[in-house]
């Protein structure tokens, strides 16, 4: 959907071809002039856009090529790409000419995608688990909010950087191991404990999962990863395992006691049996 156009700067003539007389969706027969052909652009940015435009172009060639919104002959708005360059003889502007291209759905498609990404990265930032995406190489080339803010620092100073750059060698080491394994063997880890220590010491608990990433071509191109950290409830189970350990001892001294409590009450019942045997006798 790519017209042409040209435009006589002697006699004001306005030449657009088929195409562009198809995007605009006027007759074959339509001889349009400057006026009209600046009217079709929608009033606002883009008709005082191409206005200063033309009016560059005119008096000192300077060419343009921009993206705008036309309102056709049955009044649908429409994004184009209107371009344009001089012809100069004899250091004069004699003649312009340029093409017109609808981009209507190229404009609304990359709309929607940005949209899709902004409600996904929305989506990625706001889970309150670590989201990171890595390369063949194990380099980040994507993470979350969360992810940042547990290494503090910011997504441009993570990305392009491997957990060797990131936490303890033998962690990343292990941490690299399964990144191979699941790109070789292209099978998710799922719902791994693992033990996180970064460069300063700090030791993080988490469940983490891996799984593979794929390209348009099917090809494996990297991996996504998330964890969840689970240290609080590691700590939990700790105080809990502490806790059962206290009271298992604690029940052992308490079964003693009743071992000790029940055989002496035995031997002085012996004797009060013994004694009442003797007195009976």
């Amino acid at each position: 959907k790519v017209g042409c156009w040209e435009y006589d700067v002697s006699t004001e003539d306005v030449y657009w071809s088929e195409e562009t007389k198809k995007i605009h969706e006027v007759p074959l027969s339509y001889e349009p002039n400057v006026n009209e052909a600046i009217n079709f652009y929608k009033q606002g940015y883009s008709r005082n856009k191409i206005s200063m435009l033309f009016h560059k172009i005119l008096n000192d060639g300077e060419p343009y090529d921009e993206r705008l919104i036309i309102v056709t002959k049955n009044g649908k708005e429409k994004w184009v790409r209107a371009a344009g360059k001089a012809i100069v003889e004899n250091g004069e502007t004699v003649r312009l000419f340029g093409t017109f291209q609808d981009i209507d759905d190229q404009v609304l498609a990359e709309a929607k995608i940005k949209e899709n990404e902004q409600l996904l990265t929305a989506l990625i930032d706001n889970l309150p688990l670590n989201v990171f995406i890595k390369d063949l190489d194990s380099r980040k080339i994507l993470v979350n909010k969360a992810e940042c803010e547990y290494l503090g620092k910011r997504p441009k100073e993570l990305l392009g950087k491997s957990d060797f750059e990131l936490y303890d060698e033998e962690v990343a080491k292990i941490s690299r191991e399964e990144d191979l394994e699941v790109i070789r063997t292209l099978k998710p880890i799922l719902g791994k404990e693992t033990i996180s220590i970064k460069k300063n010491g700090e030791t993080t608990n988490f469940l983490t999962s891996k799984i593979p990433l794929f390209d348009l071509n099917k090809r494996v191109s990297g991996l996504i990863g998330i964890s969840m950290d689970i240290s609080p409830i590691k700590k939990k189970e700790d105080q809990l395992r502490n806790l059962i350990n206290i009271t298992s001892v604690q029940n052992k001294k308490l079964i003693n006691f009743a071992h000790i409590v029940s055989h002496n009450l035995r031997s002085h019942s012996a004797n009060f049996s013994m004694l009442l045997k003797f007195l009976n006798s």
